[in-house]
């Protein structure tokens, strides 16, 4: 009375073999191709943003320190040039562009006279001129987030430096508005932090 239960677990093991078997033979989809563009100079603690033509790279640290280049992609033709114009050296900054032309660069670490300090610079980039201006944060931070949103960027948290407590997190909140150029103070984050921000559905 065992035989029939006997057979029909002989028959799925049997079954069970055939499927493993077909499923072990059949071939494997190609793996997709690994880009093969790079930058000209490896860097940390850089910044990137991106315009409709291109992706711009500002600053960073490498073994030889601290780096004031502009390295612009190409996504099409998957190159990256140099370009002539150099920022102040700088990392752990945030880049904002702006819609049109600009490229705002705000905060990170700076490097002078052998010192290391939160840059208080703004500097702005123009991707048709490639030339550089240069305006003052008031309140610098280093590892802050920035993002668009109409006609201001938003500057949000990040590390400000104190020569006796060293590196601490802010709350602080800044406006650049673009009419009348100015950086204004908004309500502090509830929480100190460096931050990652994002703008969504303008």
């Amino acid at each position: 009375m065992f035989a029939t239960p006997l057979s029909l677990k002989r028959l799925f093991a049997v079954a069970l073999t055939l499927v493993v078997a077909g499923c072990a033979s059949a071939p494997e989809a190609p793996a997709p191709k690994a880009e093969s563009f790079t930058l000209k100079h490896a860097r940390y603690g850089h910044t990137a943003v991106a315009d409709d033509e291109a992706i711009y790279v500002f600053g960073g640290t490498n073994e030889r320190g601290f780096i004031g280049n502009i390295e612009r992609i190409d996504p099409v033709t998957k190159t990256s040039t140099v370009l002539p114009v150099r920022i102040m050296p700088r990392r752990y900054a945030s880049a904002v562009w702006d819609g049109g032309e600009l490229i705002y660069i705000f905060g990170g670490d700076g490097f002078q006279q052998g010192n290391y300090h939160v840059e208080p610079t703004i500097e702005i980039f123009n991707t048709r001129t490639r030339k550089v201006s240069r305006t003052k944060m008031h309140l610098p931070r280093r590892l802050n987030s920035a993002a668009r949103l109409g006609e201001q960027i938003y500057v949000v948290g990040g590390s400000t430096f104190d020569a006796d407590s060293g590196f601490r997190t802010s709350p602080l909140v800044t406006a650049y508005n673009f009419n009348n150029e100015q950086l204004n103070r908004l309500a502090d984050l509830p929480d100190a932090r460096d931050t990652q921000v994002f703008a969504v559905g303008e």
